[in-house]
Parts: structure tokens; sequence; C-alpha cells
């Protein structure tokens, strides 16, 4: 296992307007974690960016190997808030599989049919005890993890891109993140979230803007930009 030293750390101030960043490893180790890291870096493409996979998704090549990574070395079980068809289910589980720990991912949708596509797509690893896939709204879920205070090692955020409930999950995740742990926004980078509160020209992309706004500073530190995805740790501080 590598060492849990930190090489990224950056300023939330300024994040590069674009949605094709490199992957770079968060934690001390060359190359990658083991074989199946280094094929999600260089996974086939069906266009100019998106993963080509039977499991239907929206994943970058960095935002796989990222999740791979943060799966595979975090503390404790992970959190996706947003499960789609599974495909980020699917790398995440991948890691831990490999690298073992008794651990498991909890995926919630908002959308029933798709929390129904996503079990048939992700058989094998719920059978394995590697993943439950449930219906729940983000937010509730997690103030049901507070009150029951349970807490993560990892949090993978993409059920929303818009402002408001972006913002209503940012001032969960203190409560929800285990001190040292942390938090993945999908779609961080994307121009179109630049924008400061909902009245931009896509207005359906608040990612960034709520982060920047409403993400406790004292809880939270930005360890950067990968693919199209913001990397958080969660500090010993108050929220």
């Amino acid at each position: 296992m590598p060492s849990v030293a930190e090489v990224h750390s950056e300023d939330l101030a300024y994040v590069p307007p674009t949605v094709d960043l490199d992957y770079a490893p968060t934690f001390a180790f060359d190359g990658y974690l083991d074989r199946q890291h280094a094929a999600w870096a260089h996974w086939p493409l069906n266009s100019d960016w998106i993963i080509s996979h039977r499991i239907h998704g929206w994943l970058r090549r960095a935002d796989a190997a990222k999740l791979y990574e943060m799966a595979a070395i975090c503390t404790g079980d992970v959190l996706e808030l947003g499960t789609h068809q599974g495909l980020s289910t699917h790398v995440m589980a991948g890691a831990i599989r490999a690298f073992g720990g008794g651990r498991r991912v909890d995926s919630f949708d908002l959308d029933p049919e798709v929390v129904a596509r996503a079990r048939a797509n992700l058989a094998e690893e719920i059978a394995e005890g590697l993943v439950t896939v449930d219906v729940a709204e983000a937010a509730e879920q997690c103030r049901r993890f507070i009150a029951e205070r349970r807490r993560y090692g990892f949090v993978f955020v993409d059920h929303s891109h818009f402002y408001g409930p972006m913002r209503e999950i940012c001032r969960l995740l203190a409560d929800v993140v285990r001190p040292g742990g942390f938090v993945l926004f999908h779609d961080f980078t994307d121009p179109r979230s630049r924008d400061p509160l909902d009245g931009g020209p896509e207005p359906d992309f608040g990612v960034l803007a709520a982060c920047r706004d409403h993400l406790p500073a004292k809880a939270f530190r930005y360890l950067g930009a990968f693919g199209c995805s913001g990397l958080f740790r969660r500090t010993g501080g108050a929220a």
C-alpha cells in the first residue's frame, strides 16, 4: 500500500476552465497501483473523451483513474451520490476488490429505473458484497447517515449539476466524510460550471460555484482537479 503523503495541494481560487485535465496521483507511488488502475488511465474512448465500456457512463480516463486510486487507498466505505448506470460504481468496486479491507461502495440515485439498470449492470459486485445500490435523494440520505453518525472514507458526488442541490450537499459533507477522508466532485472543472449561482449561460451547471461558496473551508482542503473532477480532503477542522 502506498504512502498517504499527498503530492497535490492547490488553490481553489483558480480552477482551469477545461474538462480535459490529466490524471496525477494524490498519494506517493510510482506509476499506477496495479494493472487495472493503469488500464483505466488508458481505456479506449468512444469519443474524444468518454470511456467506452459495456456500462454507459460519462467518465474521462482521468476521472476513472482517480476514482480507482481513492477507492483503493481510502480508509472506510465509499459513498456515491448519483449512480447513473453504474460505471463509476464498477470502477470503485474493482479497486476495493483488489485492495480489500472488507469495505464496500454504497451508491444512491433518485431514479428507480436508473437504480434497476445499475443493479443489473453490477450484479456480480452486488453478489460479492462489494456494492449496494438503492433509491434515495442525496441530501436526505446524507441526513440519515448523519443521524446514524455514519461516516465515509471517500465520497463521489455526481447526483446533480444544479447550484441548489450541490449547495445542500456541500453543507452536509463535513458530517458525512470522516476526518482524513476525501470527496470528489464530478464536472467540477466544466466551463459551464464557472458562473456564480444559477444565472450563467448554462444554468444547470453550478458545481464549482457551490463548492466555493458552501463547502466549509475549515473542514476541507482542495487538492486539485483531474479529468473534470475536483478533489478535497476532510481536515480535522470544524465545519
